[in-house]
């Protein structure tokens, strides 16, 4: 009997689980905390049909990477950062909160933590970055994972050269005062590239400064789980 049960493909399969969070929805049932799952979450619900965490964590880096290359060279770099390391020995969880205490005092931002999974969860916003790190125990090592997104930084930082600029075309145009339209375009291109090329490279040498501060917060608390682990296997 079980030979002839209906098998679905896997664009069927999505659809399926897609209409069936449309009807969880409509049925009143709370969606997830900070509306939506964190990677440990969906691990965790892929390990209980069977997929490969670590398939799931490779499919997350894929779509995190989506987003045009050529786009972030022209920005000046990604608004996002990722790195992670892994460190020999189980944390124990008596040491959770001394490690949390090592991020805020390395990342200087009080954020939130939370149990979730098996793992540790830190998230933490100043308003124009959000800083998530992750810290995930097993048997051999334990796994840390420091991600960052600063979209809205971006977004700033190319904002205001870019209105600086369109003032600085309507001063230098009421200033010199172009005989031809030709001569008015080409003044406008000018001090408008100028323009685009400072927020271009004011952004790369912000980012180059904050991704060396997130290299900064995934030592120190690698750091600290090492020393907690060592403590905890004596």
């Amino acid at each position: 009997m079980g030979d002839m049960e209906r098998r679905y493909t896997d664009q069927e399969f999505a659809l399926i689980l897609r209409k069936a969070a449309e009807l969880q929805d409509r049925s009143g049932v709370a969606a997830p905390a900070e509306g939506g799952l964190s990677l440990t979450e969906i691990a965790a619900i892929a390990r209980e049909v069977g997929l490969d965490p670590d398939r799931v964590a490779q499919a997350a880096a894929e779509l995190d990477s989506v987003r045009p290359a050529r786009l972030s060279r022209l920005l000046g770099g990604s608004a996002h950062h990722r790195f992670e390391t892994s460190v020999p020995g189980t944390l124990p969880p008596d040491a959770y909160p001394r490690v949390i205490d090592a991020v805020r005092a390395a990342s200087r931002l009080h954020g939130e933590a939370r149990e979730t999974l098996g793992s540790v969860e830190w998230r933490a916003s100043d308003g124009l970055t959000q800083l998530f790190v992750t810290i995930t125990p097993s048997p051999d090592a334990t796994r840390i994972v420091v991600t960052a997104d600063r979209s809205s930084a971006q977004g700033v930082t190319w904002l205001l050269p870019s209105l600086l600029s369109f003032v600085a075309v309507g001063i230098t145009g009421a200033i010199v005062e172009p005989s031809t339209v030709a001569g008015g375009l080409g003044l406008a291109a000018g001090v408008l590239g100028a323009g685009l090329l400072g927020a271009r490279t004011l952004w790369a040498g912000l980012r180059r400064r904050f991704e060396s501060r997130v290299e900064g917060i995934l030592e120190r608390t690698a750091r600290e789980v090492g020393a907690a682990s060592e403590n905890g296997a004596d």
